[in-house]
């Protein structure tokens, strides 16, 4: 197959990567400066449309202008991972609230507010229920008055504010699914919703669960109406048996999208072929666990050209999404750092347990060396915890 893959900050040359070792032919743009010389191809802006006729599918990980969409539509060639329509969510919280509210998905409590002078009488009057503050993609915690009073301050003028009762839980969960452009792919994964450490683990969730039923099964309408194929991942806070689904995110977010396709028993690009073209099919993944760690480079801007050793071998790529990485123009299966990325790769793994996960991990990084090499593997031991909550309450194989 012939596909066209756009990354913005270079986030997706993992998958363009994985793509082109599966055998395909792969084209990449990319506004930053381009890595991944030798493995697959590189376009400049020039090349873009003549891309588009090239290829069978576009994946994308950000949103482009609508022209593009059009040009798309005309030849009639499908886009994983951005829509013109669905970008709309990712940028504003109120557009995200009225669509949720549409379709029943269960939030906290909320008010949408359109003056500041509203914002203050509440501020006058300090009663329960207290109010988080959301506006664009911005949230500030309003559990306190002083919060609350320098909050508003940073609220741009005109804009929409979103109030919405703080919920505390037992668990903060993340739920991802892949839609097809008519129904979800199962199974849907549920991994940590932050992923500040570089890392990610994602756990395959029973079939009829109620984490996907109370919410992305009720937002599959809304994704077939306006036409969008992709990852699809929400934020639930989890308190007894209420799930509250606090946000929303449409399109790739990483690295927990290269956990999934290491976990998955089928190549990348079938799985991508069938959300392009609303497929059916199910891969397998049975009951195991998988997750995905970045590891880094410090002092990038002086990295490019040190050497990757140790991954002339094949099969250590099996486990691995290069990122910042370039590939030598004179020698076979030499690496180099390109520079341009500031993750160098993505490690991935997928086991019975999340201890055999993080000894894979380690022992997949370990075979690779370049010079101030940096990961983190302390998220994988606090997935315990979540395992276990999700366990008990039957979202997950209780073995």
């Amino acid at each position: 197959m012939n596909i066209l893959v756009l990354t913005k900050e270079g986030n997706l040359l993992g998958l363009a990567d994985r793509f082109s070792r599966e055998g395909h032919a792969i084209k990449v743009f990319t506004p930053t400066k381009l890595s991944g010389r030798g493995v697959f191809e590189t376009i400049s802006p020039p090349e873009i449309p003549s891309a588009v006729k090239w290829c069978k599918f576009v994946v994308s990980d950000w949103p482009q202008p609508q022209s593009f969409y059009e040009k798309l539509a005309m030849f009639n060639k499908p886009i994983v991972g951005a829509s013109y329509h669905t970008e709309l969510l990712n940028a504003d919280c109120i557009a995200e609230y009225a669509v949720m509210g549409k379709l029943a998905v269960f939030m906290p409590k909320s008010k949408v507010v359109g003056e500041i002078s509203e914002i203050y009488k509440i501020l006058m009057s300090w009663e329960l229920p207290r109010y988080d503050i959301r506006f664009g993609r911005t949230w500030f915690s309003g559990r306190h008055k002083e919060f609350m009073n320098w909050a508003v301050q940073k609220i741009p003028p005109g804009d929409m504010i979103l109030l919405q009762e703080p919920i505390e839980g037992d668990v903060d969960v993340q739920i991802i699914g892949l839609f097809n452009g008519q129904d979800f792919i199962k199974p849907f994964f549920v991994s940590n919703w932050e992923n500040n450490l570089g890392s990610a683990v994602v756990f395959p969730l029973l079939d009829g669960n109620q984490l996907a039923v109370q919410n992305l099964n009720k937002l599959a309408n809304y994704f077939r109406l306006v036409d969008y194929k992709g990852p699809v991942s929400a934020r639930l806070t989890i308190r007894g048996d209420q799930i509250f689904c606090r946000e929303l995110f449409v399109g790739f977010r990483f690295p927990e999208i290269y956990a999934i396709l290491e976990n998955l028993r089928a190549p990348a690009s079938s799985v991508f072929h069938s959300m392009a073209f609303t497929m059916d099919g199910t891969p397998q993944v049975g009951d195991r666990i998988s997750a995905a760690v970045q590891v880094t480079s410090d002092d990038l801007k002086n990295m490019h050209g040190a050497p990757i050793l140790n991954m002339e071998d094949p099969d250590k790529l099996r486990h691995l999404f290069p990122g910042g990485v370039m590939k030598s123009d004179l020698k076979a299966n030499e690496y180099f750092i390109s520079g341009e990325s500031e993750v160098i790769y993505t490690a991935a793994a997928y086991g019975a347990n999340i201890r055999v996960i993080r000894d894979r991990i380690e022992r997949t990084v370990s075979n690779s060396e370049f010079p101030h090499m940096r990961f983190d593997l302390m998220l994988l031991s606090q997935a315990n915890r979540l395992m276990m909550v999700l366990k008990d309450r039957k979202y997950l194989n209780a073995a």
